[in-house]
């Protein structure tokens, strides 16, 4: 439990801000570094009577890693070392991705650390985000975001992740997971608390693409709630006190919510907030590739595009686009036949963690209608580092009940 622990924390607190007032430093010594101290890692704790293993999701990203660099052939005439670097993405996804999957391989993890795991990670965020709105100015704070918690729209919680939506992203497997041990009372005090905790600060994000990514995913868990259990009345008694509570909060504090209600007004209006203009002039981008490289892409101005998918075609042309999408979707049927096999298996035995994964997995596409979160420098190798955890560990679990019958 604490290997995992560690290498997760160490994504989510990597001192962007160490050597330079420039993100794109930081971010380029993590997405160096972190495959070589994985790596490391993997060498250190290996047991040695296992041979290494390359599972099939990193094949697909090394296959959609090599479509990537193919691409660059419609930008030598004005690439730089970021876009050769971002073209390479992928092959730092695949070695990440293979390296975890075999740590949790190999050692005497289960899915209970990886649960363990998760819920440390999240109270050490969450202790973090106590720290950026008491001490803003404490110097480990300022390591990991130069950005205030609280600025002239209201409340933007992004903690050690930056980002707001990163953040609400990277938190989504431990909402699922703890509303769930809640509704089902697998999970005690500690479950609640932290379920409430993690809605309080999803609401304090006023990310648009965190709001509508918790609000389909608990659509959809409702669903599987009802589908799949006889009780549900906490369940009812709890989504009806929420609502309730919600509503409270944006009309009462509605000056910390101003990122919002300007959304709401704007809409109102039939206009466009600024974030929603911005995203919309970069988007018309797009036409420099539509004109010179449609397959390819053809970023000769460099504008990072806040919407995944238009930000792949923009960069990659049409076949970046497919590749991306298949990689979203292959993930999600890996996912998905995971979490069903291994429930099948233990007959719903650590269901709120396959819940949470699969509902990572699932709402990938949903905040990528505000930027990708696979390829931000902290979100991307906590994303598949996780997934890679939890793809060893079922792998390892099934080979043994396989071998048990």
């Amino acid at each position: 439990m604490l290997l995992i622990f560690v290498i997760l924390f160490f994504i989510c607190f990597f001192p962007t801000y160490l050597f330079s007032e420039e993100v794109f430093l930081g971010q380029t010594l993590l997405f160096l570094s972190f495959p070589f101290l994985l790596f490391l890692t993997y060498i250190t704790f290996r047991n040695r009577s296992n041979n290494f293993i390359i599972p099939p999701i990193a094949i697909l990203l090394f296959i959609f890693g090599s479509i990537f660099l193919l691409t660059i052939i419609s930008k030598v005439s004005f690439m730089d070392l970021g876009m050769v670097i971002n073209h390479c993405r992928f092959f730092g996804y695949a070695l990440v991705y293979c390296l975890a999957y075999n740590i949790a391989y190999d050692n005497d993890f289960n899915l209970q650390d990886l649960r363990k795991a998760l819920y440390m990670i999240v109270a050490s965020l969450l202790l973090f985000i106590l720290f950026h709105f008491a001490a803003p100015e404490l110097a480990i704070v300022k390591l990991q975001t130069p950005r205030l918690a609280i600025d002239f729209t209201g409340f933007r919680i992004g903690g050690p992740l930056e980002w707001s939506y990163i953040f609400a992203f990277c938190i989504t497997p431990v909402l699922i997971m703890a509303i769930h041990e809640t509704i089902r009372r697998e999970g005690g005090t500690l479950s609640l608390i932290l379920a409430l905790l993690l809605m309080g600060t999803l609401l304090l994000s006023q990310s648009k693409s965190a709001y509508l990514a918790t609000f389909c995913t608990l659509l959809l868990y409702l669903c599987f709630s009802f589908l799949n259990y006889r009780s549900n009345k906490l369940l009812i008694t709890l989504v009806t006190l929420s609502a309730c509570a919600l509503t409270y909060t944006f009309i009462t504090f509605s000056d910390q919510f101003a990122h919002i209600w300007g959304f709401i007004d704007s809409l109102e209006s039939g206009q466009s907030d600024a974030s929603t203009k911005a995203r919309l002039n970069q988007i018309s981008l797009i036409a420099l590739t539509v004109e010179n490289s449609i397959l390819m892409g053809y970023p000769i101005i460099y504008e990072n595009i806040e919407n995944g998918f238009a930000h792949y075609l923009y960069f990659y042309g049409l076949i970046g686009l497919t590749a991306y999408l298949a990689f979203i979707g292959s993930f999600w049927f890996d996912c998905y036949y995971k979490c069903r096999q291994f429930f099948l298996m233990q007959k719903g035995k650590n269901m709120g963690l396959h819940l949470g994964i699969l509902a990572f997995a699932t709402v990938v596409p949903i905040y990528a209608l505000s930027a990708s979160p696979t390829d931000s420098h902290k979100g991307a190798y906590f994303f598949f580092s996780l997934m890679a955890f939890y793809a060893g560990l079922i792998d390892k679990n099934t080979k043994v009940s396989t071998r048990s019958k």
